[in-house]
This record gives C-alpha cells, sequence and structure tokens, in this order.
C-alpha cells in the first residue's frame, strides 16, 4: 500500500513511524453489502 500523499502528506510519515514502531499494518479486501461486511482477502504491509 502506498499513501495517497496528494491529499494526507503527514501520513505517509506515520505509516512509516508506526512499522518501525512495530504495529502491524493489515490490509483487508471486503465485501460490503447494506446489512454485512464480510473479508475476502488479507495481507500484512
Amino acid at each position: 500500500m502506498r499513501p495517497n500523499i496528494s491529499t494526507q502528506l503527514e501520513f505517509r510519515t506515520v505509516q512509516t513511524e508506526a512499522k518501525a514502531a512495530g504495529v502491524r499494518v493489515m490490509f483487508l479486501l471486503c465485501h460490503v453489502e447494506q446489512d454485512s461486511l464480510e473479508t475476502v482477502e488479507q495481507w500484512e504491509g
């Protein structure tokens, strides 16, 4: 995943610092319906 630095430049800095501090960054691909949310795939970045 790459942060959207054109709209939130500070997110890149915070994400990099968090990962360096040991925070696990997880990416979830979800299927969203009006009354449900299902994780289809997940991976660590």
